[in-house]
C-alpha cells in the first residue's frame, strides 16, 4: 500500500484545514470543506455500548470533552453517517465529528480525515482542538511521524530510531522537539512568520512519498495552527528463490512472510508469488524476526477476485525455509534496520505418491454408492495462515460396493471425507462422514467411512469435521 505524505493546514473557523480524505473501496466521503462546514458537534466521547432502534444501530455515547455543541450534556446518542465508516469499540474513546440529522434528531458521526480511529491515534488532532479552544497566545504545530509496521497493512508504529524534529524560523534559530513512543510531536508558543520543519531519517528509514523531503516550509499566521503528519517506511527487504532440490526454478508459488514478536506470536504480514525464475521479494519490513513458508497454488475461478488454494494434485508440500515442514520447527530470519537479505533461499523436495483407499458406508452398514470422495485443500487466502481450511476438492467417487480408491501427493495437513447427495421420496438429503487424516509417511491403512443424514439445505454451513475414533480400520 503506498502511503503519503499528507499535510494537514487549518483555515477554516474551527479546523483552518486542506484535509485529505481516503475513503474505503466503494465509499464516496464528502469533499473536506463541505464536511468542515457541516461541524456543528465536535467532541471526545467514550462508546458506552450499541443498540437498535426503527433507523438502525445507534452508539451511547458518553461526553468526556466537549469542543462545540456539546455544553451540560453527559450521554448522547449517535449514528453512523454512512457505511464507510468501521466499528468504534465498546469502552473505547473516539474523537466524533457530527451533525444532527433532521428527520431522526440523532447526530450522524462523520470520518474524520479518512481514519476512523481511536483517541489514542487521532491524538494530533485532540491537541489541536484543546490549543484552538483555549485562551492561546502564539501559534502551534502539531502532528505524527509513523511508518508502515508491516509493509503492506496500514497498522503503523513509530520507527524506534527517529526520537527528534525540528524546527527552524526565518531567523535561522532551530528548536528541537522529541518524538513521543506514539510517534506525536508538537510545537507551540509560535509567533507569525516562515518555518522550516526538519526531519532527518536514520539509514534505513525513507519516506513513503517519493516526493517528500526532510525540510517543509510553512507560515504561520497571527494565531494560526497546522497539523503536518509524516509518513515513513522501512527500508529493510527479505529476498530469495524457490527451487526444487534439483535446483530447478518453481514458478507461481506462493510465499508467506510471518513476523515474530518477542513472545513468540506470529503475524501474517504479507503473501507475494515467485516470478519465471522463482524469485520472491519482501520490502518495506520493520526490524525483527520472521519466517517465511511457501506451497504451490492453484486460483479458483468461483471466487472473486480470484483466490489461492494449497493445489493437492502437486509433488510439493507446504515447505518453511529453508527445508523444513514443521512450522514449529522453522528457522528465524532476524532483520536489522535497513538490511537486505537476498540470500532467504527455500528448496522443496517431492512427495511420495501413495495410493488412498477405503470403504463408504451408511451407519447401517450399507455400502454407500456414488458417494463424492474429498480431498482437503488445506490453507486459503481468506483465512488465518495458521489454521487448516475447510475447503474440499473432489477426487472420486464410490463404486457400487461403496469401495473407493486415488493416488495423491499427501502429508498430515490433508484430510479425506465423505459426501453423498440422494433423493429420498422427492426430498433431497445430504450425508456427510467424518474427517479422516493421512499419516505422513508410509502406507496408508484402509479408510472407513459412515454417513449421518443431513438436509442439503446444510450444504453450504461449514460445520468442520468431528473428531473421531472412526478413522482407520
Amino acid at each position: 500500500m503506498k502511503l503519503r505524505f499528507i499535510l494537514f493546514a487549518f483555515t477554516l473557523l474551527f479546523f483552518q484545514t486542506n484535509l485529505s480524505i481516503n475513503a474505503q473501496p466503494g465509499c464516496s466521503p464528502e469533499s473536506p470543506a463541505s464536511i468542515i462546514k457541516k461541524f456543528e458537534y465536535v467532541f471526545v466521547g467514550k462508546v458506552l455500548g450499541y443498540k437498535y432502534e426503527k433507523n438502525g444501530e445507534v452508539m451511547d455515547v458518553e461526553v468526556l470533552e466537549n469542543f462545540r455543541g456539546m455544553e451540560n450534556r453527559q450521554t448522547v446518542s449517535v449514528s453512523q453517517a454512512s457505511d464507510c465508516q468501521g466499528r468504534r469499540n465498546v469502552g473505547e474513546d473516539y474523537l466524533f465529528v457530527t451533525k444532527k440529522n433532521a428527520e431522526t434528531g440523532l447526530l450522524n458521526s462523520h470520518e474524520f480525515s479518512g481514519e476512523y480511529k481511536s483517541y489514542e491515534t487521532q491524538r494530533q488532532y485532540i491537541e489541536y482542538l484543546r490549543w484552538k479552544t483555549s485562551s492561546r497566545k502564539g501559534g502551534i504545530i502539531v502532528g505524527k511521524v509513523l511508518a508502515e509496521k508491516f509493509g503492506e497493512v496500514t497498522e503503523k508504529l513509530k520507527p524506534a530510531d527517529l526520537n527528534k524534529i525540528l524546527l527552524q524560523d526565518e531567523n535561522g534559530i532551530i528548536s528541537e522537539t522529541q518524538i513521543e513512543n506514539d510517534g506525536f510531536y508538537k510545537f507551540t508558543d509560535l509567533m507569525p512568520g516562515k518555518y522550516t520543519i526538519i526531519l532527518k531519517l536514520p539509514i534505513g528509514i525513507m519516506f513513503s512519498n517519493e516526493y517528500a523531503r526532510e525540510k517543509t516550509d510553512y507560515t504561520i499566521n497571527e494565531d494560526e495552527g497546522a497539523i503536518i503528519n509524516f509518513e515513513v517506511a522501512f527500508k529493510s527487504v527479505i529476498s530469495g528463490k524457490i527451487t526444487n532440490s534439483k535446483n530447478v526454478p518453481l514458478k507461481s508459488m506462493f510465499v508467506i512472510l510471518y513476523l515474530v514478536d518477542k513472545s513468540g506470536k506470529e503475524t501474517m504480514i504479507s503473501a507475494v508469488q515467485t516470478g519465471e525464475d522463482g524469485s520472491y521479494k519482501f520490502n518495506r519490513l520493520m526490524p525483527g524476526n520472521y519466517i517465511i513458508e511457501t506451497f504451490p497454488i492453484k486460483f479458483d475461478e468461483d471466487y472473486s477476485p480470484k483466490t489461492p488454494f494449497l493445489d493437492v494434485k502437486s509433488e510439493y508440500p507446504i515447505t518453511y525455509f529453508p527445508n523444513i515442514r514443521e512450522k514449529n520447527k522453522a528457522v528465524k530470519l532476524h532483520l536489522n534496520l535497513g538490511e537486505n537479505l537476498t540470500d532467504a533461499d527455500i528448496y522443496l523436495e517431492s512427495l511420495q505418491k501413495r495410493l488412498v483407499k477405503g470403504r463408504v458406508l451408511y451407519e447401517d452398514g450399507t455400502p454407500a454408492q456414488n458417494a463424492d470422495i474429498f480431498l482437503n485443500i488445506a490453507r486459503s487466502m481468506n483465512e488465518k495462515f495458521g489454521q487448516p481450511s475447510h475447503r474440499f476438492e473432489t477426487v472420486t467417487k464410490t463404486d457400487n460396493e461403496g469401495n473407493f480408491s486415488f493416488y495423491a501427493y499427501s502429508n498430515t495437513k490433508y484430510r479425506v471425507r465423505a459426501i453423498l447427495r440422494t433423493t429420498i421420496q422427492e426430498v433431497n438429503h445430504l450425508f456427510r462422514s467424518d474427517c479422516a487424516e493421512l499419516p505422513e509417511t508410509g502406507e496408508i491403512p484402509p479408510l472407513e467411512f459412515f454417513l449421518g443424514r443431513q438436509r442439503l439445505l446444510m450444504k453450504n454451513r461449514n460445520s468442520g469435521c468431528l473428531e473421531t475414533d472412526r478413522y482407520f480400520h
